[in-house]
C-alpha cells in the first residue's frame, strides 16, 4: 500500500543538494560518500533534471510534476513512487525498480527502460514515443 501524501517527509532548504552530494562521492567511492535515501520524500514539482541518482532508493517518493529530464536514475528503486506528469524525456531508467510507480501522464520519451521492472505499474496517458524498452518487464 502507498503512503498518502500528507505522510511524506519533506526536506529542508539544502538537504536535497547535501544527499546528491554525498550520493555522488558514494558513487565514486569517495570518503564519507552515502548512498541516497528519498524514499517517502515529496520531490514533486522540482527542477531536477540531468540529476544523478543512480542507485538511489526513492520508494514511495512524490516526483510528480517535476521534471527529471535527462536524469540518471539507472538501478534505482522507484517502487510505489508517484510520478504523475514527470518529465522523464531522455532519461535513464535502465534496470530501474518501477514496479507499482505510478507514472499517468509522464513523458518517458527517449527514455532509457531497457531492463526496468515495471509491474503493475500505471502507464495510463504515457509518452513512451521512441522509448527503448528491450527487456523490461511489464506483467
Amino acid at each position: 500500500m502507498s503512503e498518502s501524501t500528507s505522510s511524506l517527509r519533506i526536506l529542508e532548504t539544502n538537504e536535497l543538494e547535501e544527499i546528491l552530494d554525498l550520493h555522488r562521492a558514494w558513487q565514486y567511492q569517495k570518503p564519507g560518500g552515502v548512498r541516497a535515501n528519498l524514499s517517502y520524500v515529496d520531490l514533486s514539482c522540482l527542477d531536477l533534471h540531468r540529476v544523478y541518482l543512480r542507485q538511489a532508493n526513492l520508494t514511495g517518493a512524490n516526483l510528480s510534476g517535476s521534471d527529471l529530464s535527462g536524469a540518471c536514475l539507472r538501478n534505482a528503486i522507484l517502487r510505489g513512487a508517484k510520478m504523475i506528469q514527470t518529465n522523464l524525456r531522455n532519461a535513464n531508467l535502465r534496470s530501474a525498480n518501477l514496479r507499482k510507480a505510478d507514472l499517468r501522464k509522464a513523458l518517458l520519451i527517449w527514455s532509457d527502460l531497457r531492463k526496468a521492472d515495471l509491474r503493475n505499474a500505471d502507464l495510463r496517458d504515457t509518452n513512451m514515443t521512441c522509448a527503448r524498452t528491450e527487456n523490461a518487464i511489464f506483467s
